[in-house]
């Protein structure tokens, strides 16, 4: 007469592990992935408000301002990259991605055509053909022409009691100096410019078909492949001719090629 409660005891205690073992094997599966750090770019420019959604998990977040973001994965997950402006992509996460904990993602625009832009001319008035009410006065006495007093001659001490403008000769004898240390600055920023848009040169300069014929790299990997040389130094051969440069990039195909497989 006991036997029934046992038996139904026992189906729930078995639907119970199961549940239990479902669950586990799932927060198990989140937890053995690791967080990844990307950036979303169409060309050079960051992209911001990107969906990025990891496909395997149904996890997704978005880019920031500078087309930043971070999601976990692991090596065989797909993330998926959507926006309205730019065509969809998925990218498979590899072990290069998982090793070095980034990935740089470019987007094509899905926009054909812009928008016409109707472009008006503004209304100017002619003063000389202008009405005038009558018993309008024009005052333009001397006053008028003058020009303000310098208001440095009344709050600068240094000037009111010797009439010399010791700021004026300062900024006169260092005038070279301070020319000088602009110029190196925006020889530095010309050399920034040059090693970040260096990746986005070699590939307008050389084309696709060096990447797909030459080194074997498949036409939607040219732009993973150009990351992982990047990695490699690329941008510090921005100055250096293109023997040295084709050259650099047949041995990382090599490497990368490797990681592939």
């Amino acid at each position: 007469m006991k036997v029934k409660p046992i038996i139904k005891l026992n189906i729930r205690l078995y639907f119970f592990i199961c549940i239990s073992f479902l669950f586990l094997r799932t927060v198990y599966s989140q937890n053995n992935r690791i967080e990844i750090k990307g950036v979303v770019k169409y060309d050079a420019i960051p992209l911001q408000d990107i969906n990025i959604i990891n496909k395997t998990t149904n996890l997704g977040t978005s880019s920031d301002s500078k087309g930043v973001f971070k999601i976990p994965v692991k090596i065989g997950d797909s993330l998926l990259f959507s926006s309205i402006v730019y065509k969809n992509r998925i990218v498979k996460i590899t072990a290069t991605h998982i090793t070095s904990k980034k990935i740089i993602v470019h987007l094509e625009s899905d926009l054909n055509e812009l928008d016409e832009i109707e472009l008006r001319k503004i209304p100017q008035i002619d003063w000389s053909k202008a009405s005038v009410v009558l018993g309008t006065i024009y005052n333009n006495d001397n006053n008028t022409a003058a020009k303000p007093p310098n208001a440095e001659n009344f709050t600068n001490p240094i000037s009111i009691k010797t009439g010399i403008n010791f700021v004026a000769i300062f900024k006169n004898l260092t005038q070279k100096s301070r020319i000088k240390r602009k110029k190196e600055k925006q020889k530095l920023a010309q050399i920034e410019f040059l090693k970040s848009n260096f990746q986005q040169t070699i590939k307008n300069s050389y084309g696709a078909d060096f990447f797909t014929e030459w080194l074997k790299i498949p036409k939607d990997q040219i732009h993973l492949f150009l990351d992982f040389c990047v990695g490699k130094g690329l941008n510090e051969l921005y100055d250096s001719d293109e023997f040295i440069v084709k050259n650099f990039l047949v041995k990382q195909s090599i490497l990368f090629h490797q990681l592939k497989k």
